[in-house]
């Protein structure tokens, strides 16, 4: 998982093109939205729904951003 928070945080600060001294910032933000997302390991219930028994609040979480996906070998362009 902690590969996986640097990475996600990474892409933030890359596509945002953010300072690089914000990844520690970045990575807390990634962990926050992991704790509040579904994971099918978890029966579709979120790490902190498991925790605390209760579902998250998630309205403050802007919703709607553009994403870019890139798949190894194949070029979008």
């Amino acid at each position: 998982m902690n590969h996986t928070l640097i990475e996600l945080a990474q892409a933030m600060i890359n596509t945002q093109k953010l300072p690089t001294f914000l990844c520690l910032h970045a990575v807390k933000h990634v962990a926050y939205l992991r704790n509040r997302a579904h994971m099918r390991a978890l029966d579709n219930m979120t790490p902190l729904e498991c925790w605390t028994g209760e579902k998250p609040n998630v309205s403050h979480l802007p919703f709607g951003f553009s994403v870019k996906i890139y798949i190894k070998g194949i070029n979008m362009n």
